[in-house]
């Protein structure tokens, strides 16, 4: 994995609205770590997408959290469980 991005929408997944992103991640050492996001809101939920990148800009993993918490304007928790994007799979 070379790249990520993060996209989030307010909303409910099956219908989004549109929101903020991609944003850029950063991956270091195979390991993607967060990104410092001024215009979240609060809102009745957010939908979080990450998806990640090999070095020719195959979207090679991904992942989302439908329900992510927001309260005062702060993240309070974001669980994102990556899967492997077929047919890049080991």
């Amino acid at each position: 994995m070379a790249t990520a991005t993060v996209t989030m929408r307010a909303g409910d997944p099956s219908n989004p609205v549109p929101g903020i992103g991609p944003l850029p991640l950063n991956v270091r050492d195979g390991v993607i770590e967060g990104t410092t996001l001024t215009d979240v809101y609060v809102s009745q939920a957010w939908w979080v997408q990450v998806h990640a990148y090999d070095s020719n800009g195959v979207n090679v993993c991904g992942g989302d959290d439908p329900f992510m918490s927001v309260v005062e304007g702060r993240v309070t928790l974001v669980n994102i469980e990556m899967g492997c994007i077929w047919p890049h799979c080991p």
